[in-house]
């Protein structure tokens, strides 16, 4: 199965404007999350990632997620891609509100309802985590996010920053 990014950024303004939510937070607790598609056989599970929330660098927040937020992963392999070490990562996240999501989907409200309580990243490697100071970004489709792997991850977050400030259109 080849697996296609839904959403394009040429540079890192536009990923941050594109995001409903860019934080700077730490990965409290990972847990099994919710499962779609069973009925087929073969059901899409996630991980539900509890981020708390201790910067916001771009776009909102509603009231309820402020403090913190839960973020589905994909576990494409199944449960043991959940890693004993993800839990008390620090990084920072580029977040969709799975509601957003739903509502560009055509969805009815009772759906964005539901989803509001959930968020994705972006694309599947929009977050940058702290690796003992060093920034760390999953291999993806964004060389812009991957020139960032393996910097200062301070230094990282104020590129963030800085990016989130500078209007991509």
């Amino acid at each position: 199965v080849l697996a296609m990014e839904v959403e394009q950024f040429g540079s890192l303004a536009e990923m941050a404007d594109g995001a409903d939510a860019v934080v700077l937070g730490r990965i409290v607790a990972i847990t099994p999350g919710r499962s779609f598609g069973g009925a087929s056989g073969h059901p899409l599970r996630y991980a539900s990632v509890r981020v708390q929330v201790d910067d916001l660098l771009a776009g909102g927040l509603p009231a309820a997620h402020a403090q913190s937020v839960i973020l589905e992963v994909p576990l494409f392999g199944g449960a043991p891609e959940i890693g004993p070490g993800s839990a008390s990562a620090r990084g920072v996240f580029f977040l969709r509100s799975k509601a957003t999501s739903a509502a560009d989907a055509g969805l009815p409200a009772e759906v964005q309802d539901r989803e509001s309580a959930y968020y994705r990243l972006v694309v599947l490697n929009a977050a940058v985590l702290d690796d003992h100071g060093t920034a760390a970004v999953a291999d993806g489709d964004h060389a812009f996010l991957e020139a960032l792997d393996g910097l200062r991850f301070e230094e990282v977050v104020l590129t963030v920053e800085r990016a989130a400030t500078i209007d991509p259109g």
